[in-house]
C-alpha cells in the first residue's frame, strides 16, 4: 500500500510551527530540504530553483514543511494569512491531481474576531468546488466512502471551534501549565506598561505579547515562531491538560488517520 499524502494548510508562521510540532509528536520525521530526496508527489507546490539542491537554503518564508513516516507524507502549507483560501484554490486549479489524489486536506485557521462558523463557511464557499464534501461546521471531518475517491476533509477554527480568538489564545492557556511563573511575570510586566505603549494593539495582540515575553526569557532573542516549534507550548503535558489543544491533536489524528503513539 502506498503512502497517504495529506495537506495541512494554515494562515501564518505561528500556526505552521505548532502543526509541525504536533506532527513530530505523532512520530513523523521532518524533511531536511534536499530537493533530490523530496517525494516527487510534492514538487508542484515548492519553488523551482536550479542553482542548488536545498529547498531551505534560501529564506522562503512560505515554503511548506514536509513530514513523513512509513505510512504518511504530510505537507504543512502556510498560505500567507487571509490569502490562504485563494492560494489553496489556485493550487488545486493548477494541479487538479492534488484534489484527486491526496488522502486528506485539513484547514487550520484562526477565528480572530469572527465566529468560527463564519470562518469555516468562508473556506467551504471557496473550496467546495474541489472538495464537495467539505463541511462548514468547524471540527467536523468528512470521510467519503472509498467508492467516491474523494479526500478526507475538515476545518479546525482556532482556538477551539467555538469562540473568537487565535492560536495564541490557546498557547497562553498552555503557558499556565508549563510556564506558570513566566506567564505571571509577563502579565505583571505588560500590565505595568502605560496604555500609550499599547494603544496600537489589535485584538489578541496581548496574547502575542505574553508569548513573546515568555519566549524571550526561555531563549533571549528568539522569535515566537521558533519558540512554538522548539519549546514546551505544545507537549504531552499541554495536550493532556488544555482541552482546545487536545481537540486539535485528535482532529489531526482522525483526519490523517495517524496511528496512535
Amino acid at each position: 500500500m502506498g503512502l497517504k499524502y495529506s495537506i495541512l494548510a494554515t494562515e501564518g508562521a505561528h500556526d505552521q510551527a505548532a502543526l509541525c510540532k504536533l506532527l513530530r509528536m505523532f512520530g513523523l520525521e521532518i524533511f531536511k530540504g534536499n530537493r533530490k530526496t523530496l517525494d516527487t508527489f510534492w514538487l508542484d507546490i515548492v519553488p523551482q530553483r536550479k542553482e542548488d539542491d536545498s529547498l531551505y537554503s534560501h529564506n522562503y518564508v512560505h515554503l511548506p514543511y514536509f513530514f513523513t513516516s512509513q505510512t504518511h507524507s504530510v505537507a504543512v502549507y502556510q498560505g500567507r494569512g487571509s490569502s490562504l483560501s485563494q492560494n489553496i484554490s489556485d493550487i488545486m486549479t493548477l494541479y487538479p491531481s492534488y484534489a484527486r489524489n491526496i488522502h486528506a486536506l485539513g484547514i487550520i485557521v484562526d477565528a480572530d474576531t469572527k465566529l468560527p462558523h463564519e470562518v469555516a463557511k468562508m473556506y467551504t464557499d471557496k473550496l467546495s468546488t474541489f472538495f464537495p464534501g467539505i463541511s462548514n461546521i468547524p471540527g467536523i471531518i468528512t470521510a467519503p466512502s472509498i467508492s467516491e475517491k474523494l479526500p478526507r476533509t475538515g476545518i479546525y477554527v482556532l482556538p477551539d471551534n467555538n469562540k473568537k480568538g487565535t492560536l495564541d489564545s490557546m498557547l497562553v492557556e498552555c503557558a499556565s501549565h508549563v510556564y506558570p511563573d513566566h506567564k505571571a511575570g509577563a502579565e505583571v510586566f505588560l500590565s505595568s506598561l502605560d496604555l500609550m505603549h499599547k494603544s496600537h494593539w489589535k485584538p489578541f495582540d496581548y496574547e502575542k505579547a505574553v508569548i513573546a515575553t515568555i519566549a524571550s526569557v526561555i531563549h533571549p532573542g528568539i522569535a515566537n515562531t521558533l519558540s512554538i516549534a522548539r519549546d514546551n507550548w505544545v507537549c504531552d503535558q499541554t495536550i493532556t491538560t488544555v482541552s482546545s489543544l487536545a481537540n486539535l491533536y485528535k482532529f489531526i489524528s482522525d483526519l490523517l488517520e495517524l496511528p496512535s503513539q
